[in-house]
Order: structure tokens, then C-alpha cells, then sequence
């Protein structure tokens, strides 16, 4: 008999499987899973495909009765094409990503000058959008993947805040003025990290 999380990672791992564009994608999508599903107490991390996410409606109110961590793979972005993840906070989709990460394998990344300044073009791109991109080599994904899993969440952790602040700024003064009984938060409320108690 399969144990629970046995057959979520295992459901993850083939939902993944379908939606990456290489096996180093698969590792590290796998490994991130693996950290985010445990990263926030009382979120939930969850694989989504682009059309799944569009298909969401996160008008200010809890998906699913929680918090969820979008984890998307070969999502769009306009000017830049397809990045292999982003992260991202559902509740918050009109800020963006709150991260994107790039997987550069040999394969497709010989590091050629052509390459390398497509590289950064698309890096420049996306952080005049306000998405930090976190890139890493095949070689630094397989010989550690759970490590790069583990520098991935802490930027978005960094993240995460600055956009509930910015969230609070613009949005939350003028709903919590409206609120009853307290404050509102479009997610769950204060984002406790597992690892940090």
C-alpha cells in the first residue's frame, strides 16, 4: 500500500513530468515541491499548469480555504518567452511572480556569446518587471538540488513579505477600514515559516 504523501510526490512528480521542458527541470521542480509544501504552515504548494492558473479566481479570497504557493512551470512572459518556474502567490497575481528560476542545461546552454547574451537580456526583461531570476546549472541541480530548492524559498520567502507589505499599502488600509471585527488579508495570515520557529 502507498502512503499518502508517497502518492502525492508520485502524482506531483508525473503532473511535473508532463509540464517541464528537461529531466534537470523535473529534479528541481521535484525538490521544490518537496520544500514549499512544508514551507508555510497552513499553505499549501501546488503544481499548476498555465491554463490552470489563468482558470483561478483569486479575487481577494482564499483558493481552497488556504494559502497556496503556485508552482508553474514554462509559464509565458511577454518579451521573454517561456522561463522554466515561477513562483507564485495566487491572492497576489496582479504583482507577478514573486520569483522566477531559470534551469541552464548543457544542452540548451552551451554558453556560446550568442547564448549567454540572450541569457541576460532575458534576465534584464524580467527584473524591469519586478521578478528576481534565480539561475542554475544542470550540474548545480543534480549535485544538489534540495539545496537549490532551499536558496529558491528564502528569496521568495524575502519576496513574500515585501509583497504583503506593499499589498497592505495599497489595498489592505482601505479593506481593513471596511472590515469586520479585524484585519484582512486576501491569504493566510502571518505566513509562519516551518523552518524559522
Amino acid at each position: 500500500m502507498v502512503e499518502n504523501g508517497a502518492y502525492a510526490k508520485n502524482v506531483v512528480s508525473a503532473k511535473l513530468y508532463g509540464l517541464v521542458g528537461s529531466p534537470i527541470e523535473l529534479v528541481l521542480g521535484n525538490a521544490l515541491f518537496d520544500l514549499l509544501s512544508t514551507f508555510y504552515e497552513n499553505w499549501w504548494c501546488r503544481v499548476y499548469s498555465v491554463d490552470e492558473l489563468m482558470a483561478l479566481d483569486p479575487q481577494g479570497k482564499k483558493l481552497n480555504g488556504g494559502s497556496i504557493v503556485a508552482l508553474v512551470p514554462q509559464l509565458p512572459v511577454q518579451n521573454v518567452g517561456r522561463v522554466d518556474f515561477a513562483l507564485i502567490i495566487p491572492q497576489l497575481m496582479d504583482y507577478g511572480p514573486m520569483v522566477i528560476v531559470e534551469c541552464d542545461g548543457h544542452e540548451f546552454h552551451d554558453r556560446t556569446s550568442e547564448q549567454a547574451s540572450r541569457d541576460r537580456r532575458r534576465d534584464r526583461v524580467l527584473t524591469a518587471l519586478g521578478a528576481p531570476v534565480l539561475r542554475f546549472t544542470g550540474s548545480d541541480i543534480l549535485r544538489d538540488a534540495a539545496g537549490a530548492a532551499a536558496e529558491i524559498s528564502d528569496v521568495f520567502a524575502d519576496r513574500v513579505l515585501a509583497a504583503i507589505d506593499r499589498w497592505n499599502r495599497e489595498i489592505g488600509d482601505e479593506l481593513n477600514k471596511t472590515a469586520k471585527g479585524g484585519f484582512y488579508v486576501p491569504f493566510q495570515w502571518p505566513p509562519t515559516r516551518r523552518d524559522r520557529k
